[in-house]
């Protein structure tokens, strides 16, 4: 210890532990001689921690601090000491955190030192230390919210009493209304003139509607503001009721936030989606008519092929002819569809075979039947099984019945997980042995690889029928087994 203990007068020693504020008594070397009960409190100390030691060993500055708070409260103490004047200063100075041994908790102080005398001549001197952190934070804080806010435009705070007519502002709402600068206490009316009538009634409503309503009620809603240069601004406000005691007038503490460019997003995403949506529209539209016209110009072709089979010379003249037409209205008929159902990427396999299916028929010596499950199938899929059917069915009235006019095919597709299973089945005399690899056949195979598919052929014959019956007129009938994988 750098000085002997100093015995003070007994009476100083009671006052100082007797008095509720706190007090450290230090002689002319600094070295603690007694410290009341509020200051050993308010340091986290003990009188045997404190007493006899100097005042920086008991409280040594924080090394890694690069604080001069120490220097301050020296030259503080020291200027008492030498002048006999009640020296004051604010300072930061980290005091070590005693639960916590190597750590230190971050203080300011507003710190008072007195002469203290013993008799004429002045032997120490009495710190009055105040611990002022919680106060220095918290407008160290609303300052930076103040420097922050004030940054951004967009963002003001304000205080509204309805029943008072006036508002407690900040610049930044001044500047948001384009009002003359102000800050504090000012009318509200000029800040309610600047909204819209139709908004500034609605604004008004929802704060009398909250007026009796319990404190911590809020107010969130978007109104809009005029400027003098004419221009609309949008405003969102949210705030909550304030009252100091039961019976006092409401109050209401809130942001207002400028959420006109989030508007003007909006708007112009909404103004996108409608363009947007027209010219969605017209391209159905126009694709519609695209595929009207299409299967317009190919019925005309199929018409012409049939018109020339009609006076075209040789039978097989006539049935290659025909057959092209066939193939031409199948590829048609798809179209059709599409316009009419309006749908531009699938189509419904269940209504379109019924459709393709009746067509065939027309042209039949026989009947066509159609059962299907509701399938959905891509367009770019649809031609090459209009194709496939139409020479199916094509194929059995051309080679199953003969000279037979009461031949039936029967046409179903069914769902199988993910494929279709297209069937295509007569009732008439089976597939000759000697069946060649005619232009339908060739056609049959090419639309099955473009549909990623593949076929089974055999008897349709009923259990415990021989396809040896063929023979002797029996109808074991035909199957063409098709089994094509579905779209994901």
């Amino acid at each position: 210890m750098s000085s002997q203990f100093r015995t003070m007068p007994l009476s100083a020693k009671a006052l100082l532990a007797a008095t509720p504020y706190s007090y450290v008594l230090l002689d002319a070397d600094l070295v603690v001689q007694a410290a009341s009960t509020a200051y050993l409190s308010m340091t986290g100390t003990t009188e045997a921690e404190l007493l006899g030691m100097p005042v920086f060993e008991a409280f040594p500055p924080n090394p890694d601090d690069p604080n001069d708070g120490m220097t301050r409260v020296t030259a503080s103490m020291r200027t008492a000491l030498t002048t006999g004047a009640t020296h004051a200063i604010s300072v930061r100075y980290p005091i070590p955190d005693r639960d916590r041994p190597g750590r230190y908790m971050n203080r300011w102080w507003r710190i008072s030192h007195s002469p203290y005398r013993d008799g004429d001549e002045i032997v120490g001197v009495l710190q009055h230390s105040l611990d002022i952190t919680d106060h220095v934070t918290s407008v160290r804080d609303a300052s930076i919210r103040e420097r922050l806010i004030d940054k951004m435009s967009d963002i003001a705070f304000w205080e509204f009493c309805p029943t008072q007519g006036t508002a407690i502002v900040s610049a930044a709402q001044s500047r948001m209304f384009e009002l003359p600068p102000a800050a504090g206490i000012v009318p509200a009316l000029p800040f309610l003139e600047r909204y819209l009538p139709e908004d500034r009634d609605r604004l008004i409503a929802d704060f009398a509607a909250l007026e009796d309503a319990e404190p911590g009620a809020a107010i969130d809603g978007e109104y809009r503001i005029r400027l003098p240069d004419g221009s609309i601004r949008w405003l969102l406000l949210r705030g909550d009721l304030v009252r100091e005691s039961p019976g006092d007038p409401a109050s209401f503490v809130g942001v207002s936030m400028d959420v006109t460019r989030a508007q003007d997003r909006e708007a112009s995403l909404a103004r996108t989606v409608a363009e947007r949506d027209h010219l969605l529209e017209q391209k159905q539209l126009l694709l519609d008519e695209v595929n009207h016209r299409i299967k317009n110009s190919l019925q005309i072709v199929s018409s012409i092929l049939n018109l020339d089979a009609n006076v075209a010379a040789g039978d097989e003249a006539r049935t290659r002819l025909r057959g092209a037409a066939a193939r031409v209205q199948a590829v048609a008929s798809v179209h059709e569809l599409i316009y009419k159902a309006g749908q531009v990427t699938t189509v419904e396999l269940c209504g379109y075979l019924e459709d393709l299916c009746r067509t065939l028929q027309a042209s039949a010596q026989g009947t066509v039947s159609c059962d299907c499950d509701e399938i959905t199938f891509s367009t770019d899929k649809a031609i090459s099984m209009a194709l496939l059917v139409n020479e199916l069915v094509a194929n059995a009235f051309g080679h199953a019945f003969g000279d037979r006019t009461d031949g039936h095919v029967t046409v179903t597709g069914r769902r199988e997980e993910d494929a279709l299973l297209l069937c295509v089945t007569d009732d008439g005399r089976g597939k000759p042995a000697s069946s060649g690899k005619g232009l339908g056949t060739r056609v049959i195979a090419a639309m099955v690889m473009q549909l990623d598919g593949t076929m089974e052929e055999g008897s349709a014959a009923a259990p415990g029928q021989q396809e040896s019956d063929v023979a002797d007129g029996s109808r074991t009938g035909h199957r063409v087994l098709v089994r094509i994988p579905l779209d994901p």
